[in-house]
């Protein structure tokens, strides 16, 4: 009978840890959108200029390259109403809304390379 039990209760702390480790190890996936002019396009990114604000109230000034090919998921080019578009249907002066996983690098200009999503706004 005593084996049952500490079998039972060892069971259930094992199964315990390994949840609470698979909750620990979740990857939260965050994202920070801002307004931003387009500068200059070329193969692979956006030149912008920040237009200031974010809606997570965070600043966004300044030149900033934003990467639009990801190797781990395909990055989102969209029109104002929403529909899908390339790279090179983005104009110098275009407003865009960028969504990406608010990691900015910290070079001259800034660099984002988690890009989720650019839509243009109308």
């Amino acid at each position: 009978m005593k084996k049952t039990i500490i079998i039972c209760l060892s069971c259930f702390i094992v199964f315990s840890g390994v949840l609470w480790i698979a909750k620990a190890c979740k990857e939260e996936i965050t994202e920070v959108v801002f307004t931003a002019e387009v500068l200059e396009i070329t193969e692979y990114s956006l030149l912008v200029n920040g237009l200031g604000w974010a809606r997570d109230d965070v600043n966004y000034l300044g030149k900033i390259f934003v990467a639009v090919t990801n190797s781990d998921y395909e990055v989102e080019l969209l029109d104002a109403p929403g529909e899908p578009i390339t790279l090179f249907d983005f104009a110098e002066g275009d407003t865009v809304e960028i969504t990406f996983d608010g990691v900015t690098l910290e070079s001259n200009p800034g660099k984002i390379l988690g890009t989720y999503k650019i839509q243009k706004v109308e």
